[in-house]
């Protein structure tokens, strides 16, 4: 899908070069099949219900969560952008 287009085709990030110091890209460039992962499902389900045990509503704890994955998806970006030498 779109997210497999966008890997291939390796998209400069204009300013990086000025801003990181090295020139960075969406995409790796390399043909890779990508899809959805739905392995969070049975834990997210977990969650909400121990959640629910505590008396948040359903939504309040759904909403908790999604916003952890967001977070978290967020920290990856950040990741992604650290040299190596500081991730080891």
């Amino acid at each position: 899908g779109i997210g497999t287009i966008i890997n291939v085709m390796k998209v400069e990030i204009p300013f990086s070069k000025k801003i990181f110091g090295k020139q960075l890209f969406i995409g790796s460039g390399l043909l890779s099949v990508m899809g959805t992962s739905f392995t969070f499902l049975p834990i997210y389900e977990i969650a909400i219900q121990s959640m629910k045990a505590d008396g948040i509503s359903g939504e309040e704890a759904y909403g908790k969560l999604l916003g952890t994955s967001m977070l978290c998806a967020c920290l990856e970006i950040v990741f992604s952008l650290l040299p190596g030498k500081y991730i080891r």
